[in-house]
């Protein structure tokens, strides 16, 4: 419903004064002339806005009782200030609250941050203990490996001198049956050279065990090495995560201050 106006225009229509009592009852406040001044952007007269409104409640016969009785000029300029004293108190207590939180989460984020740094020390350090270690095991398996050629080098070349010696102590005994002292020397030379063999094929073996446990400790510090890569690589993607959360963080803190410079009651 229209109200009949004389004079110039109004600032604020009747629709717009109507469509802003509808907000207002949508969210379960109060209908009075300031709050629908505040609602239409803080144009036109309280009482006029008020009016208007009433106006529109008779004529579509709402029984419910929306609407609060007007406040005299004096009441709503005390209001008003009131209004601005608390608004002024908010915004310092939030501004205060905010650098607080600001302050906490830094303090948090720095903590977090230099626990990750700490971290990623250590294993960094145990990444470089365990190659130092595979270095030094695959310098003991270099030597016995060396060790091992050589000693089976020996033992070809005492089997060929075994063979040697056994074609020679045929040839002997067939060219010198008479002489028995020399074939007795010849067998005393042959049965050396066989306890010499006994001995080399031992102590070979004994390198080949010795080979084969130090293979395994090889393959068990890979194995180490691995697993001490892979928490490197959460510690570093942990310290990449909480840096990003202390950037975001700050960008939201930039992105509330001008909020809280425009915050005002209802």
């Amino acid at each position: 419903m229209s109200e009949t106006q004389i004079g110039r225009t109004p600032e604020v229509s009747d629709e717009v004064i109507i469509r802003a009592g509808n907000a207002l009852l949508q969210q379960e406040r109060r209908v009075t002339g300031f709050a629908l001044r505040k609602a239409v952007g803080n144009k036109g007269d309280a009482s006029r806005l008020l009016r208007v409104w009433q106006a529109y409640l008779s004529a579509q016969g709402n029984e419910q009782e929306t609407v609060a009785a007007d406040l005299p000029t004096e009441l709503l300029e005390a209001l008003s200030s009131v209004n601005q004293k608390l608004i002024h108190e908010l915004h310092s207590i939030v501004q205060w609250l905010n650098g607080i939180a600001i302050q906490t989460a830094e303090s948090r984020v720095a903590s977090a941050v230099n626990q990750a740094n700490e971290r990623e020390s250590a294993a960094e350090a145990e990444v470089r203990d365990a190659m130092k270690r595979i270095d030094d095991l695959e310098a003991q398996l270099s030597s016995l490996s060396q060790a091992r050629t050589g000693l089976l080098a020996k033992l070809q070349q005492r089997e060929q001198e075994n063979q040697q010696a056994s074609e020679q102590l045929e040839v002997s005994v067939n060219a010198l049956n008479d002489t028995l002292r020399q074939l007795h020397e010849e067998q005393r030379q042959h049965e050396r050279l066989a306890q010499h063999n006994d001995a080399l094929e031992a102590d070979l073996d004994s390198v080949q065990e010795h080979y084969g446990e130090l293979k395994a400790d090889f393959a068990a510090k890979e194995k180490e090495l691995e697993m001490l890569t892979m928490q490197l690589k959460v510690v570093s993607e942990e310290k990449a995560r909480l840096l990003d959360e202390l950037v975001n963080l700050a960008t939201k803190s930039q992105e509330t201050a001008p909020e809280n410079e425009s915050v005002s009651l209802p």
